[in-house]
């Protein structure tokens, strides 16, 4: 339920207008209209202001949100296609982490089919950094690493950092897990946890 409706409804149920429950609360009616009508978005501290002007407690729950069907974490293999199209190493990395962030996201029981099709991207470094990402999460989450990541163009012959900047390098470096510094692809661990 959004916000607006949701002031409107608790009004309502106690049966006051709003002027009524401006008066409880010190402010001007249209105070309240421009919640209930969301031409405001209503902060943390205006609905906890509402909730007491209602003569009620303001509880917060968290819960995972259904997935509504417009956004899907990507697999290795759409990663791949994307990486492909992409013009810049800028857009490139965007599109790293948001795999990243997906795979973190997705419950331990599907990410094994976000890394098992073969990406059409050959050879180069990106290429051999989805075969990392490919051997690192199998090890971590206990599954079979996909064949296609021990390919031989999967591997570099010279180092490539996917960090910016020489200390960030130096880190990179210094701790990269080995599925990728073994194909010298070089990357910052905590990067392989974001959410």
């Amino acid at each position: 339920m959004k916000a607006s409706a949701l002031i409107r409804s608790w009004r309502e149920q106690q049966g006051l207008t709003q002027a009524e429950l401006a008066a409880r609360m010190g402010v001007d009616q249209s105070y309240i209209s421009s919640y209930e009508s969301a031409r405001r978005a209503p902060g943390l501290g205006v609905l906890r202001r509402i909730a007491g002007g209602l003569q009620g407690e303001l509880r917060l729950t968290f819960e995972r949100a259904p997935p509504t069907g417009a956004w899907s974490p990507l697999t290795l293999a759409t990663l791949g296609g994307h990486l492909a199209g992409a013009t810049d190493d800028g857009r490139r990395r965007r599109l790293v982490w948001e795999f990243v962030t997906g795979y973190t996201a997705t419950p331990w029981r599907l990410r094994s089919s976000m890394v098992a099709e073969r990406p059409d991207l050959d050879e180069g470094p990106w290429a051999a950094l989805i075969a990392g990402f490919a051997e690192h999460y199998a090890f971590w989450d206990e599954f079979e690493p996909p064949r296609w990541c021990y390919e031989p163009t999967r591997f570099l012959s010279q180092a490539w950092y996917l960090p910016e900047g020489p200390r960030m390098r130096r880190r990179a470096r210094l701790g990269s897990p080995a599925a990728f510094a073994r194909r010298l692809v070089f990357l910052d661990p905590a990067d392989l946890e974001r959410v």
